[in-house]
């Protein structure tokens, strides 16, 4: 996962085509960075830009690459991706019951 943050103050909001190319600059180092990791498989490590004049524009020069490790908290943390499925399932689960027993009379349905 890799994500930058910037300043309102930087983004040119109130000039539509000075937006516009600001937007496509930031498209284009987004392509080169998913282009570096398909080659690598890593994000570089620092925030350090080159080329158009501005910080955040071109490509991406840099000293190293992001290493880290992603560990669980607690073992029940895989579990927890699996909440809103199973909310979901069961929400079904109550409305396709609802159904049956007001069109056929019965919770089980027909029979």
């Amino acid at each position: 996962m890799y994500w930058r943050r910037f300043a309102v103050s930087e983004i040119p909001l109130d000039d539509p085509k000075a937006f516009e190319e600001w937007v496509v600059r930031r498209w284009k180092e987004k392509d080169e960075l998913l282009e570096g990791f398909m080659n690598t498989g890593r994000f570089p490590a620092d925030d350090a830009h080159e080329s158009d004049g501005e910080p955040g524009g071109g490509a991406i020069i840099g000293a190293g690459y992001i290493e880290t490790e992603v560990r669980l908290g607690h073992w029940y943390e895989v579990g927890q991706i699996f909440v809103v499925l199973a909310a979901f399932a069961l929400l079904a689960n109550i409305g396709a019951k609802m159904w049956n027993l007001a069109i056929h009379g019965s919770l089980g349905g027909k029979g």
